[in-house]
Formats: C-alpha cells, structure tokens, sequence
C-alpha cells in the first residue's frame, strides 16, 4: 500500500489495518517540508504489572518535525 498524505489527516485505521494483514506500507509526504510540523509517540514503555497505590516508571520516546528550538511541555 503506498500512502501519499500532507500529515493534516489523523486517521490511521486503514494503515494499521493493512499492518495487521501483513500488507506492507509505503508513505509518501506531500507539502512544504518547511511548514511540515507533528510530533509523535514513538514509543512507550511501562511494567507489565503494577501495585495498586504504587508508583510506576514508564518511559516516553517523543519525536518531533517542525518544532526546532522549542520546548515540548510535559508534566
């Protein structure tokens, strides 16, 4: 599947479905790569279990285009 998209869409239920069926994924970005801005969970770590009142430590990789300089807020 080749995906052409400007990033102003959200909807990923296609490709993840195409994902899940094995269906391999091409994306194409479209646009000014100078407007171009988004920010991305990448990935998120975390136990696979915790205690009930009991603090845990998960770990958030964030990725950013189009934020160069700036802080991302985060509490």
């Amino acid at each position: 599947m080749v995906v052409m998209s400007d990033g102003s869409s959200r909807c990923s239920a296609g490709v993840d479905a195409a994902r899940h069926a094995g269906i391999p994924v091409v994306t194409i970005g479209l646009g000014d790569p100078e407007r171009y801005r988004d920010i991305q969970i990448a990935a998120v770590e975390a136990p696979n279990f915790a205690f009930l009142h009991s603090s845990v430590d998960i770990e958030v990789t964030v990725k950013s285009w189009g934020y160069k300089g700036q802080v991302i807020p985060w509490c």
